[in-house]
């Protein structure tokens, strides 16, 4: 192995051994595989499920064998609360499925209970939409707690990407029925998923008082374009920060979170996470106002010093970016996201996009 290699490995694995070495760590692997599992009816009123157009839903079995065989002891899945559903019942025959199947395979199974799509009838500003989420996920927490049979801790995230969701309702015209329009409506309706979630968690834990809670969002970065951009530009990133603080009771209290409820923190990193101030224009990997700074230590993504745990996390990341890890920067020859109006390629691209992909640790 040459200097240079060895170096750049020895590297990684000690960004490795930093999460391997918390004594109470609830993944049975540091390096996790991911299966998009994005579940809702598109803005076009396609109604997608990821995981049927990635051939997963089919291949569960070999993709988490796949998955061991690379070391990757610990899967992120998502399960389809609007199929799940029925009436007053819930039908989680194919969450068994996989639980079926990571037992045989040895792997962990991290639970997303809703990533994106809802039950027909059910609106994302219905007032009762904080109640009907905590009553289905408390339903899956007993449920699982009475199948598991294993020391593998049971980690839930009831709602994915609370700011993205809130986002993507309020501002474009990705999730039907709704158009874009609501832009005013943004943090209302996050302090209200921030509600639901707090309502679901408790119905978790009340049914399962070992589980584990995994809150997902999107780490970003805006960068000024000039010296005037720079207040409104750290303005609108801090947003990022506002669901996790509304969960963990520093922000908008009398929803009833506190920091019990923040537990485990994941992020989700895309090649388009990083962008400029007004033009909107993605910054990619590399690129200077990227990673303007590095040569001091000062991570971009980084936040101000009391929020050391995401500051952590910044920083393996841009190491990892670094030293390696893909940044896919969507251009020919990647996979392809069908959630895009696209069709996935050949089972057999799909897999050498699914390495690439779970090669990098996915917390989130």
């Amino acid at each position: 192995m040459n200097k240079y290699l060895q170096i750049r490995t020895d590297r990684v694995r000690a960004i490795a051994r930093i999460g391997l070495e918390a004594d109470a760590s609830p993944y049975r692997s540091f390096w996790q595989a991911g299966f998009e599992g994005a579940d809702h009816i598109n803005g076009s009123g396609r109604s997608l499920c990821l995981n049927t157009l990635t051939d997963h839903i089919q291949r569960a079995d070999e993709d988490f064998s796949a998955a061991n065989t690379m070391g990757l002891r610990t899967v992120r899945e998502s399960l389809s609360w609007r199929g799940i559903e029925r009436g007053a019942e819930h039908d989680f025959a194919h969450a068994d499925r996989l639980l079926g199947y990571a037992r045989m395979r040895g792997v962990q199974v991290l639970w997303t209970l809703c990533h994106y799509g809802l039950p027909d009838g059910l609106d994302i500003f219905d007032a009762h939409f904080g109640e009907r989420l905590a009553s289905y996920c408390g339903a899956f927490a007993r449920h699982l707690r009475a199948q598991s049979d294993d020391d593998a801790a049971r980690v839930y995230t009831p709602l994915n990407e609370i700011s993205f969701l809130a986002w993507a309702v309020c501002e474009t015209g990705l999730m039907h029925p709704h158009i874009g329009d609501r832009k005013a409506d943004g943090y209302a309706l996050k302090k209200a998923l921030a509600r639901a979630t707090i309502l679901a968690i408790d119905a978790i834990r009340e049914e399962d008082p070992d589980a584990r809670i995994l809150l997902v969002d999107p780490l970003i970065h805006i960068a000024a374009e000039c010296e005037d951009d720079e207040e409104p530009a750290a303005a609108i990133c801090a947003h990022q920060f506002q669901a996790w603080d509304m969960i963990a009771g520093r922000l908008e209290p009398s929803l009833g979170g506190s920091q019990a409820h923040l537990d485990l923190i994941g992020i989700n990193y895309y090649p388009w996470n990083q962008w400029l101030h007004g033009s909107d224009a993605t910054l990619e990997w590399p690129h200077a106002s990227a990673i303007h700074g590095m040569r001091d230590g000062v991570v971009p993504l980084r936040d101000s010093h009391d929020r050391e745990p995401c500051g952590r996390l910044c920083e393996h990341l841009h190491a990892l970016l670094l030293n390696g890890m893909p940044a896919d920067s969507g251009r020919g020859g990647r996979y392809r996201n069908p959630a895009a109006g696209r069709h996935p390629q050949t089972r057999q691209s799909r897999m050498r996009a699914t390495r690439r992909r779970v090669s990098a640790p996915v917390p989130g």
